[in-house]
This record gives C-alpha cells, structure tokens and sequence, in this order.
C-alpha cells in the first residue's frame, strides 16, 4: 500500500502471480479512490489493509471529502484477490468531526474488525474517541459504532489492532496522561468474542513518556506489545508479553540501548514462538533496524539494520512487519527517501541462514501432518536436524491440552506418529479445529489441523 503523492491518492500494490509467500512478483499500481479530495491511508504505522481466510482484501482509510474539511472512515473490497474493486462505503457519518487513522484486520472466522479515532471539539480542547465497528458477513454490513475509550490529548488514540485463532480481538492506544499533549501512555483493551463484549481498559505504561505501540496475537492467548519511551532519555524500544490474552502482563523488557531514538515500532508474531520487531532508528541517520525472539519473547537476538546507510540521511521510517504463521518468511515494508522522493520499500527474509546479525541460528525441526482435515486419523512427521529432546502435544482452540502424542529424547532424521482423533481418555474429540505443537529445545513447531465428524 502506498500513497500517490501527486494527486494524494490511495493506490494499492497488488501481487497478481506470486507463489505462495515468495513476494517475489508484484503487479501494477491500481487507483482505489477517484476523487476530488484528500485519501490518506491511516497514520502510517498502522495497517489499513487486511485479507480475510477466502482471500477476500479489504481496505480502509480516512477521506476529506467533507466541505468543513473533516475527514471520515471508508472501506472497500476486492472478492477475487484485487482483481476488481467494490465500491467505497463511508463507515462513518458525523461531518462535524474528524474520523482518523482507522485500523482493519480480519480473524480466522472471516469476521472483520476496524478501530478508528474520532477527534472533535468541545470549547477549545480535542477529545479523542476510539470507535470500534465489525462485520460477521465480509463486510456487506457492519454494527453500529461502539464507543471503546474516550481519550485525552492531541496525539491521543493511534490505535494499534490484532486479533488471534480464538476469538480474541486486542486493540493498543496511547492516552495523554500528564499536563502536555506529550505526556502518553500506552493502554489496552481486550475482547475474548470476537468483538461482541469488551473487557476493561489496562494501563501499561506509567512513564508519561511512552508513544503509541504495536501489538500482535498468537494461538494460544500470548500477547505481545512493543512501544517507544523517552523516559531515559533518547527514546528506547520496550517489550510486554500476557500470556492469558492480556488479563495480566509479564514484566517489561527493554530492547534497545542506544544514544539515538529508536522509535515507530511494529510488531507481529508466528505460531512456533517466533516474535519480530521492526522499528526506525536514528544511528546515525534514520534506517530500519530488526530483531527477533525464537522462544516467545524470553529472549532476543542483536539489533539488525535492514536499510543501506550509503545514501547520507536516507529517511527511511514507518515500517511494518508481517510474516507467515510458520515464520518462515517475514516480509517488510517501509518509506524511504533515498532517491529523492518519499517511496515505499519492500524486503523479505527467505528460510536458510538467519539474517546478518541474528542470534538464532539453531536448525528448526520440521512438521507435518496428512491428511489434513481427517475424519479418523492422520499422521505426524517431524524432522529433527540434530538429537534432542522433543514435547508433542494436541491442543484445543482454548490453550487446554487435550493430549500428550510422544516426549523424551529422539535421534536426528524424520520421525511419525499417529494421532487417532481421541483425547487423553480415549474418547472422540468433536470436529473442530486443533494445534498441534512440538517443542525440541528452546523452539517450537505449532501446526492448524481440522477434525471433521
């Protein structure tokens, strides 16, 4: 995704022939909005672009097409993989305010979820609010606005969305918390139905001196935030983990220690333990830096550059991180200003070697299951580079282990087991989805299998 500077325009960079996670095609830059009026895609570390599990892409924004110059949410969808486009829906309504920086993503169920920040005037102060809507139907309709959080500070909301395998939907906000617009903490709240109810708002952060952050969901009920703080000084990077889908928080870990700012954090995690950051960092000039966690977060690899630091003052900021589950490959883009002008890069992390720079070059064992879906049993492989000892356990859609497949200490080479559908007291468990996880050393494998009765 990417703006067209000289009309301001939403384009969208589609790729039309990619094999799967290879990002190696890209097609033609496609026009989303014809207009007379300003289309801005978000703030720009948060997504405005989400695909759901039919390969349905959805996208939202913030459009000024009010004539008081208020800017309002709209969507848009493509049902055959970009190929065409639906009209644009406005999501909201009240041209006498501003609605911005609207964030999208879709769960495994296909139901989608939007945050937005609706800034208006009472007297002569900003009060910001998050707004939440969803869609059950692709987004041919969608609920009413619901009021998440009201919020305080001009640089208040910023919302940061994510969702996980189980229903839980998590957003992260920054509230002004100290007498200036400057003074931010971060905030979350949580839903564990798909965005029916919502939980209570939980402060993070106590420095008044945190920036908005980004947040990424797992299987079974992690949840890990990453946020910049100046509270020493040069803005650093600070990592927190829930393991029970942030009713209660881990201690903070700091990930960055340097003299410049590292800031513009963004966040996403894999279903085997892997959790990435990408972030912008000024040392010396402005580039994209990375790190990794192999073991949920427990610890970290050094700090990797991502960007030449050929070109003086190259610019380069705003960057996001995805990856697929497996963690195989991870994808980053961001905006760089290297030829002159403000363009969006892209790279991606293959499997082979690790990155320059990373701490975790331990071979991973290798899973995999068939048939899948089954009706009676399938059939484990896993692949261990080296002896170790392994942990292979049957988990449900809830984190509960339904039952303990092999442990103890294996040779190196393939091995298979044989999962018969039944949990561990023989009994037929109902259809449904499954995870299958296998732990050897320090890292994990977690594989999606489907149970049909």
């Amino acid at each position: 995704m990417c703006i067209d500077t000289t009309g301001m325009r939403l384009v969208f960079t589609l790729s039309v022939s990619m094999t799967l996670a290879s990002g190696q095609e890209w097609g033609p830059d496609t026009r989303l909005t014809i207009n007379d009026s300003l289309s801005y895609f978000g703030y720009p570390t948060f997504w405005g672009i989400a695909a759901d599990p039919r390969g349905w892409v959805h996208v939202v924004w913030d459009d000024q097409r009010d004539p008081q110059w208020c800017t309002e949410v709209y969507y848009k969808r493509s049902t055959d993989n970009g190929a065409t486009w639906g009209p644009d829906t406005s999501l909201t309504t009240n041209s006498n305010y501003w609605q911005e920086a609207p964030c999208i993503v879709a769960d495994r169920s296909g139901r989608l979820h939007v945050v937005y920040t609706e800034f208006y005037y009472l007297g002569s102060m900003f009060y910001p609010i998050v707004h939440y809507k969803r869609s059950t139907d692709g987004g041919n309709t969608w609920s009413s606005q619901v009021n998440l959080i009201q919020v305080a500070g001009d640089f208040a909301g910023h919302t940061s969305l994510a969702s996980d395998l189980n229903n839980g939907v998590y957003v992260l906000f920054a509230n002004q918390t100290g007498p200036s617009m400057y003074h931010l903490d971060n905030y979350f709240i949580g839903s564990t139905d798909g965005g029916r109810t919502w939980g209570t708002t939980k402060r993070l952060t106590y420095s008044q001196s945190a920036l908005w952050g980004s947040v990424a969901g797992d299987t079974l009920g992690r949840v890990h935030i990453c946020y910049p703080d100046g509270r020493s000084g040069a803005r650093q990077l600070y990592y927190r983990r829930s393991t029970d889908g942030g009713n209660t928080w881990g201690t903070e870990t700091r990930l960055t220690n340097d003299p410049n700012d590292s800031q513009e954090a963004n966040i996403t995690c894999d279903l085997n333990g892997g959790v990435y950051v990408v972030w912008n960092d000024n040392r010396p000039d402005y580039g994209v830096y990375f790190k990794e966690s192999t073991n949920d977060g427990d610890t970290w690899s050094r700090d990797t550059c991502l960007t030449s630091d050929a070109v003086p003052d190259p610019d380069q900021f705003f960057p996001n991180i995805a990856c697929t589950e497996s963690g195989e490959y991870l994808h980053v883009a961001w905006k760089d200003k290297r030829d002159g002008n403000l363009e969006v890069y892209y790279k991606q992390r293959r499997p082979g070697p690790s990155i320059k720079g990373s701490d975790s070059k331990v071979a991973f064992p290798i899973l995999k299951i068939h048939p899948n879906p089954t009706t009676g049993e399938m059939t484990i492989f896993f692949t261990l580079e080296k002896p170790m000892v392994i942990d292979l356990k049957i988990y449900d859609l809830t984190g509960r282990i339904i039952r303990v497949l092999d442990s103890g200490e294996k040779i190196s080479g393939t091995h298979q087991v044989i999962w018969d559908s039944r949990d561990a007291n023989s009994k037929k468990v109902p259809s449904g989805v499954y995870f299958i996880r296998l732990k050897g050393g320090n890292l994990k494998r977690v594989a999606r299998c489907i149970v049909l009765r």
